[in-house]
């Protein structure tokens, strides 16, 4: 092999790899629930961070500037933003744009809870129905 010149050069390159996938998905790990809207077949999306960004503004949510998430998405050529609720601060909407095959994850989550409670789904049927309004049902998993 060209880039692993001893085995355990090329065991601390893919455990060095895993550690970031890892930390780059690390809040996704956390109870709540995942929406993923697929957007090849969605007409008009022009700049797609731009338009979510607007719409969970309208929903009572603001952007955390500068998140670890979205720090770590950077390096590996992704694009990520976290947003956490005006009226709660424990409860964030992370958005992952996977820029290749054209799909945005959006997981919605309490800090405060390792599984779902009743406000948080509440909060995620709001948000699943404005996503399902915004760009059709049929694009959104």
């Amino acid at each position: 092999m060209q880039y692993c010149r001893s085995a355990w050069s090329c065991l601390r390159s893919v455990t060095l790899y895993a550690a970031m996938i890892l930390l780059v998905s690390g809040c996704a790990s956390s109870g709540g629930q995942k929406l993923v809207i697929d957007t090849r077949e969605v007409p008009a999306v022009v700049y797609l961070p731009k338009e979510i960004k607007a719409m969970l503004e309208d929903m009572g949510y603001e952007v955390i500037p500068e998140s670890d998430a979205k720090r770590w998405a950077r390096k590996f050529n992704d694009y990520k933003m976290q947003f956490k609720a005006r009226d709660a601060e424990n409860i964030r909407v992370d958005v992952d744009f996977r820029l290749l095959d054209k799909q945005t994850g959006i997981h919605l989550y309490n800090t405060d809870e390792k599984t779902p409670g009743a406000a948080t789904i509440q909060r995620y049927d709001e948000l699943k129905k404005r996503v399902e309004w915004e760009f059709g049902a049929d694009s959104v998993k």
